[in-house]
């Protein structure tokens, strides 16, 4: 975004910028602080119509006098007197009346010969990273809540998050599992097949979902539904793994017994023994 004055480059809201002119002091009767005037308007570029209602003629008028398609915020006209005043920068999160939210700033203009002749006011488009912290904010949500256990571990099996459905499932709470090595969770006969996992993962295999066992506080052993998922770093490389595991304990029971009972069915029954009287013959 050319923001009208050296350092000021961004893009986003079609890399909007407008440009302020300090107020001016209007005099006063003795004995009373001078007032100012409201900002006026020196130039601004043709993207920044999109944010605010202006058109070439608006050029020299005070900043509070033209209407702007922000939603919830009124406050431009006192924060660029605040930039002005105190020359710190002011950064907001704003919303336009179409939806689209913008990161609008608000920065001293310091002239080549350091002198403050005004304020650079841009918007920065930051749609797309507002849904995707709505997306990130939901799927968080319900993972929090879901009856299946939900872990994250970095590479070396420590435990960074554990939710809801991970305590109630193996019964540590968030607090005591994070920190915990995730092998605390596994039977110690189906450790050797999880640093295996876990090899795979690294050298970038896909694991497909399978049914293993894992360990309670108290020691219980459970069947589960496994998913194992990559997290990459920036670089692409693996950083750390989240697994989801389903109890399927009673299923599997479930499914024992019904084996069971199909297999007692289908035993041959032994034939019994004629018990009656032999049948007389004809005299």
């Amino acid at each position: 975004m050319n923001g009208n004055g050296p350092g000021n480059e961004d893009t986003g809201c079609e890399a909007a910028s407008e440009e302020a002119a300090p107020a001016e002091k209007i005099p006063q009767a003795a004995g009373k602080a001078p007032a100012q005037a409201p900002a006026k308007r020196l130039r601004f570029t043709p993207q920044v119509t999109r944010v605010v209602n202006l058109i070439a003629s608006d050029v020299g008028r005070p900043v509070n006098h033209i209407a702007d398609n922000l939603a919830g915020y009124d406050r431009l006209a006192p924060d660029l007197k605040e930039v002005l005043d105190t020359l710190v920068p002011v950064q907001r999160e704003v919303k336009s009346s179409d939806g689209a939210w913008c990161l609008l700033r608000i920065l001293p203009y310091r002239t080549r010969e350091n002198r403050i002749e005004g304020a650079v006011i841009t918007f920065v488009d930051i749609t797309r990273l507002k849904s995707a912290e709505k997306r990130s904010r939901w799927l968080a949500v319900a993972v929090r809540d879901s009856n299946d256990a939900v872990t994250i571990q970095d590479l070396d099996g420590a435990i960074t998050a554990w939710n809801r459905g991970a305590e109630k499932m193996y019964g540590w709470r968030e607090e005591e599992a994070v920190g915990m090595n995730a092998l605390q969770t596994v039977p110690p006969p189906d450790q050797v097949r999880f640093k295996n996992m876990i090899e795979r993962l690294k050298n970038g295999e896909m694991i497909d979902s399978f049914e293993t066992r894992r360990k309670t506080r108290d020691g219980r052993i459970l069947e589960v539904w496994l998913t194992v998922t990559r997290i990459p770093g920036e670089d692409g490389k693996l950083e750390a793994i989240t697994t989801t595991e389903r109890d399927v304990t009673a299923r599997k029971r479930l499914e024992e017994e019904a084996r069971a009972l199909r297999a007692e069915i289908a035993k041959p029954r032994k034939q019994g023994g004629g018990g009656g009287p032999a049948a007389g013959k004809d005299a």
